[in-house]
C-alpha cells in the first residue's frame, strides 16, 4: 500500500519513541527518588525538634529518638517507660545508618545533645550526612 507504512518504518519510529522514553525515565526517577528522599529528612528533622522541645519543657518526662538501621525504622519513646511517642518506618529505598545496630539520640534539659554523632542518609541516588554536634543540639544535614 503506498499510503501505509512497511513494518521497517514502523519498527524504526517504535525505537526512537522508546529511546525517548528511556532517556527521560531515568531523570524522572533521580527526580522522584530526591523528592522522596528530602521528606524523610524533613521528617526526621522534625522529630528530632519534638524530642529537643518536649525535653526543654519543665515537668515533661524526657524522649529519646532510637534508629534501628537493621529494621529501617526509628522511634521516639520516653525514657523512663521506654513507650513509643513516635514510630516511623523508613521507605525501602532509605537507610539510615550509624555505627551499632541501635542509636540512640537524647537532649538534656537546656537541649544539648547527650553525644555528637553523624549518621549517614542514603537513597537509590543519593548520600547526606546528618550531624550532631554538641553543645548546640543542632542537626547538620550535609
Amino acid at each position: 500500500n503506498p499510503k501505509g507504512f512497511t513494518l521497517v518504518e514502523t519498527l524504526i519510529g517504535l525505537f526512537i519513541t522508546g529511546m525517548i522514553v528511556l532517556m527521560c525515565t531515568v531523570p524522572l526517577m533521580q527526580f522522584l527518588d530526591y523528592v522522596q528522599f528530602s521528606q524523610v529528612l524533613s521528617t526526621f528533622r522534625q522529630d528530632v525538634n519534638v524530642v529537643r522541645q518536649h525535653n526543654l519543657t519543665p515537668g515533661n518526662s524526657f524522649l529519646q529518638l532510637r534508629i534501628y538501621p537493621a529494621s529501617q525504622k526509628y522511634e521516639v519513646q520516653y525514657v523512663s517507660t521506654l513507650d513509643v511517642y513516635i514510630r516511623r518506618e523508613l521507605p525501602k529505598n532509605i537507610n539510615l545508618s550509624c555505627s551499632g545496630t541501635l542509636c540512640t539520640i537524647s537532649f538534656n534539659s537546656v537541649g544539648n545533645i547527650s553525644q555528637a554523632r553523624t549518621l549517614q542518609a542514603t537513597s537509590s541516588y543519593f548520600k547526606k550526612q546528618l550531624v550532631f554536634s554538641v553543645g548546640g543540639g543542632g542537626l547538620d544535614i550535609r
